[in-house]
């Protein structure tokens, strides 16, 4: 409340009284002889008229009030937003990183019925099992429930469709020598992102983005080029302290095209970009102050490239690498604390990659690898150059068992309280050549890994699904373990698999059980029929059921 003295603007007043002509922006009470208290109670304009009067009559004076809100809560929407741009970046070199590295490959079809779960999900054709592709198109709202991403593996829940001629001058799909060695493909993939921070006292802000992408792509031996579509669901909280304190959630919705290419001038020498531009709306609940909502905008670009500088396949191998990306998100002009905001983010890194892989009797290999990266970061919370430090390695023993232990940190940074660390360790086993026997994978992760994307080492990552987004979030731990034992089908080609899914960490907990069909001595494992139900729960839901089928085609 803000006290205002009104003796001096009356004479020989002997009694007072105020009144607002807006009590929902700012309240007026008389707290003593002479003194009106102000109260702020949401942004906008009023007037307040004071009345003196004594025993010969009554006279009146006003004085306009206009509410603005908290510079702390608006620096706080800024951080948040800053945050989503980062992770858009994040994001968008993981998935599209990965599909470049990719180069087409072959054709893979996944479809997926699953029912249950918050309100049930709907049946999908083309889509990234939970995500669900005709999420992307029909704005779905089983995605910005962070439960339904749960045992979402980014991988095996995606598609890719590849025509034209393969890497060997045989044919893929359609086309071949005709076509002068080009191939076309059709993807779709999903990815979910965390991120967190507090940029002042009393101030802090977490939330995460939720991103299923298509893509389509045209490729020779040596480039590649192609077009994504995405759309973005991204939701946090946040806290403040300043004139006054408070809570709120944003919520942005945002479809974005983000075209692509790479090209390997030499085998030594790769070179890639990513660009991108969308529009949506940011939503922000700030509790008893009301609900806004603004246009979004976004743009972003990434660069990089990486130089083979020595090396190959088995022994010592080094290389260079760098990239550059950056990310703006803005809110149309407008009152209260989301309109006119810009958030920018951009990252520099270059560094030094180097492995050493030693192979070992009966077709395994022991592989230690490290990174040493110089990086530069800057936004509305933190600009300041540091040293990422990054290693591990990899142990693989015949052709079932791998483990690989690897771990991260920021060694050094200008900003004050600025740091990220993490470390993973990742144990297979996988099943005998024709499916049957025991096979499992166990992965537990501590703290962030967020500095170690696809385009920065895509290769030394096996983290995948649930894991590989419990390892992306900036602080934390996650567990992630599958068990399975196959045995033969009986009269059918083939083995069925029971197996077992458990995953924890950031207040996600999911169990699943299931029965998988497949023939992995098929050629190229052309089918593959998976039947599963889960129980899981997000932070304070309630616990949910859910069944699924899925069926994967690889022709």
């Amino acid at each position: 409340p803000h006290p205002v003295e009104v003796a001096a603007a009356f004479s020989g007043a002997e009694r007072y009284a105020a009144s607002s002509s807006a009590p929902g922006v700012a309240s007026a009470l008389l707290t003593g002889a002479a003194v009106v208290s102000v109260s702020p109670l949401t942004e906008g304009e009023a007037s307040v008229t004071v009345t003196a009067s004594n025993r010969a009559g009554s006279a009146e004076q006003s004085f306009a009030v206009t509410v603005v809100a908290d510079p702390a809560e608006a620096a706080v929407v800024a951080e948040t937003l800053t945050g989503m741009g980062r992770g858009f970046l994040s994001s968008a070199s993981e998935v599209i990183g990965r599909r470049m590295e990719a180069r087409g490959g072959s054709s893979r079809l996944t479809m997926t019925a699953l029912s249950g779960g918050n309100g049930g999900l709907p049946v999908g054709g083309l889509e990234n099992a939970a995500l669900g592709v005709q999420t992307l198109f029909r704005g779905e709202r089983p995605l910005e429930n962070a439960a339904s991403l749960e045992g979402f593996d980014p991988v095996r829940d995606s598609f890719a469709l590849t025509f034209g001629q393969d890497d060997e001058g045989g044919r893929s799909g359609t086309g071949g020598a005709d076509d002068g060695g080009l191939r076309w493909g059709l993807w779709g993939a999903g990815d979910l992102v965390s991120f967190e921070g507090a940029p002042a006292a009393g101030a802090a802000y977490s939330g995460d983005l939720r991103t299923p992408y298509v893509g389509a792509d045209i490729s020779g031996d040596s480039w590649l080029a192609g077009l994504a579509v995405a759309r973005t669901f991204g939701r946090a909280e946040y806290s403040f302290a300043g004139e006054t304190t408070g809570t709120g959630e944003t919520t942005a919705r945002i479809t974005s095209v983000l075209p692509y290419a790479s090209v390997r001038p030499t085998d030594r020498t790769e070179f890639w970009a990513i660009g991108g531009a969308g529009s949506g709306t940011l939503e922000t609940d700030r509790g008893e102050r009301g609900r806004e909502s603004q246009s979004l905008s976004l743009g972003m670009g990434l660069v990089g490239l990486r130089l083979r500088v020595a090396g190959a396949g088995e022994g010592l191998e080094l290389a260079v690498r760098g990239d550059a990306g950056l990310s703006r998100l803005a809110t149309a002009s407008g009152a209260g604390v989301s309109g006119g905001l810009e958030a920018r983010a951009f990252r520099l890194r270059a560094g030094v990659e180097t492995r050493f892989r030693q192979g070992l009797g009966g077709g395994g290999a022991v592989e230690p690898f490290a990174t040493v990266s110089a990086r530069a970061d800057g936004d509305t919370e933190v600009t300041g150059r540091g040293l990422e430090l990054a290693g591990g390695l990899r142990l693989t023993a015949g052709t079932r068992f791998r483990l690989e232990a690897q771990g991260r940190m920021l060694a050094a940074h200008s900003e004050d309280g600025f740091r990220e660390r993490g470390a993973g360790l990742t144990a297979l086993l996988q099943p005998r050549q024709d499916g049957a026997g025991l096979s499992f994978s166990l992965a537990p992760t501590w703290g962030g890994r967020g500095g170690q994307d696809a385009l920065w080492r895509p290769d030394a990552n096996l983290f995948t699904g649930a894991g590989a987004a419990a390892a992306r979030r900036p602080e934390g731990g996650a567990f992630e373990a599958r068990f399975g034992y196959g045995f033969p089908a009986g009269p059918l080609p083939g083995v069925f698999t029971p197996f077992t899914d458990y995953g924890a960490g950031d207040g996600r907990n999911r169990v699943r059980f299931g029965l998988r069909y497949g023939d992995p001595l098929s050629p190229g494992r052309m089918f593959d029929l998976e039947l599963s139900g889960e129980r899981a729960s997000y932070s304070d839901t309630p616990a949910y059921l859910r069944l699924g089928l899925r069926g994967t085609l690889r022709f």
